[in-house]
């Protein structure tokens, strides 16, 4: 059921999900290429090491970043990486990733994928990006449809123009919901 409402809702809309009262989830579908290692194939400790090195010679803030880590095999090693790098980050976040052994498809078994994509445990109810079969993505990617950028960039004759754009000054951010 929540398979079929993501797939219905496309690529960058509304998804079936874990939700509190006035808030909702968006899902976005990402293909990555065949050249590009996926989270499973990066380890904390180099995922730890960009963040530094971002840190240090980028950004003049601090970097937002989480890290993955598999929960048995780098979960003990989470004390020490903490001390290791307490000096280069000035925040940090962890989640544990759900260890898969699922390849990328090339090949289009989607049958086969689905199969292995099922029996993965996800350590949440909803978890902020998840890997999702070559199916579900090209579903995603065929409920796309063309943002109306142009309904708001033009006042019609007769019609007001559009209203300033709206931003947060504080910890409050007023957006009005239709």
């Amino acid at each position: 059921e929540q398979e079929e409402a993501a797939a219905a809702a496309g690529a960058a809309g509304t998804a079936a999900g874990t939700v509190a009262g006035g808030t909702g989830t968006t899902e976005v579908g990402h293909r990555a290429s065949n050249r590009v290692r996926t989270l499973d194939e990066v380890s904390m400790w180099e995922q730890l090491l960009m963040a530094s090195f971002m840190q240090r010679h980028w950004a003049d803030n601090q970097v937002s970043c989480t890290v993955t880590f598999d929960p048995a095999t780098e979960g003990p090693q989470l004390p020490a990486a903490l001390a290791h790098f307490q000096y280069m980050l000035k925040g940090i976040s962890f989640l544990p990733r759900p260890t898969s052994g699922v390849p990328t498809s090339n090949n289009h078994d989607y049958e086969a994928e689905e199969k292995l994509l099922a029996a993965i445990v996800q350590p949440y109810a909803q978890m902020p990006y998840e890997r999702i079969s070559g199916r579900q993505y090209e579903q995603l990617r065929d409920g796309l449809s063309a943002p109306a950028f142009h309904q708001h960039l033009r006042a019609q004759q007769g019609q007001q123009p559009s209203p300033p754009d709206l931003f947060c000054d504080s910890d409050r951010c007023e957006v009005p919901l239709k």
